[in-house]
Formats: C-alpha cells, sequence, structure tokens
C-alpha cells in the first residue's frame, strides 16, 4: 500500500496519522503451517523529522491460523507488536548501504527508503509481523498431542498402547524408519 507523503515532507517536524487495513494476501508469510485469512490492521503515526528521516510508530494486528503441531487441531492466534521503524531518502539509504559495505559490516540491517513522494509500509510491517509468529504453534500449552502408536488425541482419549510395543500394525510404524 503506497501513502501520498509529498504534503508530509514539505515541512519537518509534522505528522501523519495512520489507520490502514491491508487484505491477507499482502502479508504472505511463506510457511505452509500458518496463514492469515482476515485483515491485517494498522494504527499509528508517521513523523516527518528535520533529518529527513520518517519514523513509523504505531501497532500492528493479524489473526493467524493454523495447525498445532502435537494434535493437528486448529489453532487461531491474535498477534499484536509495536512497530517503530525509520525510513531514509533514498540517496541517504543508498550512502548508508554503501559506507556499511565498504566498512565489511555483516550485521547492518538494510534501511527502508522512500522516494519523496510515496512510502510503500508494507515490507516493514510484514518484518515487524514474521519475528511475532511462533515457531511451533500449538493449541495449548499443555497439549499432550497424538499417540505414536496408534494416533489417537491423548487430550480427549488417553490410549492403552504401550509407545514400546510399536509395531507394523501402528500407523506410525512407516515414520519409525524415516526417523
Amino acid at each position: 500500500m503506497l501513502i501520498d507523503i509529498r504534503t508530509l515532507i514539505r515541512q519537518t517536524d509534522t505528522t501523519l496519522d495512520l489507520d490502514l487495513v491491508f487484505p491477507p494476501e499482502a502479508f504472505q508469510l511463506l510457511r505452509e503451517e500458518l496463514w492469515i485469512k482476515l485483515p491485517v490492521s494498522f494504527v499509528g503515526q508517521l513523523h516527518h523529522t528535520a533529518d529527513g528521516e520518517l519514523n513509523l510508530t504505531g501497532t500492528l494486528k493479524a489473526t493467524v491460523e493454523g495447525m498445532c503441531v502435537r494434535c493437528l487441531e486448529p489453532v487461531t492466534l491474535s498477534l499484536e507488536t509495536e512497530v517503530n521503524e525509520i525510513f531514509l531518502p533514498e540517496k541517504a539509504a543508498l550512502a548508508a548501504i554503501v559506507a556499511a559495505a565498504a566498512l565489511g559490516d555483516t550485521d547492518f540491517a538494510e534501511p527502508y527508503a522512500y522516494n519523496g513522494r510515496s512510502l510503500d509500509i508494507e515490507q516493514a510491517l510484514r518484518d515487524n509481523l514474521i519475528p511475532q509468529l511462533p515457531e511451533q504453534p500449538v493449541c495449548r500449552a499443555d497439549c499432550s498431542g497424538l499417540c505414536p502408536v496408534c494416533g489417537a488425541d491423548l487430550d480427549q482419549n488417553p490410549c492403552e498402547c504401550q509407545v514400546e510395543a510399536a509395531g507394523k500394525d501402528s500407523p506410525f510404524a512407516d515414520l519409525k524408519i524415516l526417523l
């Protein structure tokens, strides 16, 4: 989503209030087990500083759906994160990249840039959302998962299987070969 910043950057120390809603497809997570089906919202401000920087601050909210890695039940997670990002004019951003490369700075994070007419904040918001995603989503912290022998959901029906007795009759016997 492009934001017209021409009026914002005409004068320093000005602020633009933002209340934006993005379609779910704008935030591709690139993870098979998690997806966004509802719109993502951002409420915040874009502030033009005397240095020519644009400071983006606010709150990003998203609802993420997936499957519990223990029991394979659906999981819905509400995520909320504070955003605080700086956008530099294109020339200043390029100069920062060149300077970091000349110094051999391997930990350098490439700055976000703007061109003086419009600002695309989707990448910055995506970069703030992705670290909030769980590595392994679970329906609840004490989920017992599935029995490795018979596949029963151990939270709903404790099974009588003996894990040591996993044999060829188990629906998961072929998986043991792969592990």
